[in-house]
């Protein structure tokens, strides 16, 4: 017997909204759409992923095992590929907040110590540090942003993860009026950015706050 996925599609106001269900106990989660075809030739492509109850990813699945809908209507699923992160890679970029906060303790009671340990912003780096060392794949590609009231560094997406740590190391300390903290803006930028790159697209950001720009400066 084969099992079967429904994915259902709705459009509305050209807005792309996904609702899926998955059989029996499995979760069926999307992780990524992208519509960039879509006012071409009215097409899309939908990167999901299935787990079992115990979450653990059920592999060998066919295009046979899943149903798509628009609306009340069953279209037909154009194609189908398996294994799309490791064939082709994924495009990560991570953004840093070198914010002045960045700088305090994780409580925000020790603003002012010159204790890196202690510091968020290198709780940040050590993360990314671990992570740059988790990815094995030639294929993916990852870069690097670092912001305050404005982007610091920018490393452009490289299959060279030593240009990465490279970049890392060089986040210093911004002045007191570089200090705030323009997060939507550089999310902004980050999702623009990546808008020029095909297949997976992931953006982390490490960050301790909300937004909080410096208005009164044009940046």
């Amino acid at each position: 017997m084969i099992k079967k996925y429904l994915v259902l599609f709705c459009f509305i106001l050209l807005t792309l909204l996904l609702f899926f269900s998955g059989a029996f106990s499995d979760t069926v989660r999307i992780s990524q759409i992208d519509n960039s075809f879509l006012l071409i030739n009215q097409r899309v492509k939908v990167y999901l992923g299935v787990t079992d109850q115990k979450g653990n990813p059920i592999k060998n699945l066919e295009k046979d095992n899943f149903t798509l809908y628009e609306f009340d209507k069953q279209r037909e699923i154009l194609s189908f590929e398996r294994g799309i992160n490791i064939n082709q890679g994924i495009n990560l970029l991570l953004v840093i907040d070198n914010s002045g906060s960045m700088y305090w303790d994780g409580s925000g009671k020790i603003k002012n110590s010159a204790d890196e340990k202690i510091w968020r912003i290198t709780h940040a780096k050590d993360a990314v540090s671990s992570l740059l060392n988790e990815i094995k794949n030639p294929l993916d590609r990852v870069g690097l942003i670092s912001f305050n009231v404005k982007l610091d560094s920018k490393v452009k997406m490289t299959n060279e993860k030593v240009e990465i740590a490279r970049a890392l190391e060089n986040i210093k300390r911004p002045e007191q009026e570089e200090a705030y903290t323009e997060l939507y803006e550089t999310l902004y930028q980050s999702v623009d950015y990546l808008r020029a790159f095909r297949g997976r697209k992931v953006i982390i950001l490490l960050s301790d706050g909300q937004n909080f720009p410096l208005e009164e400066n044009p940046h």
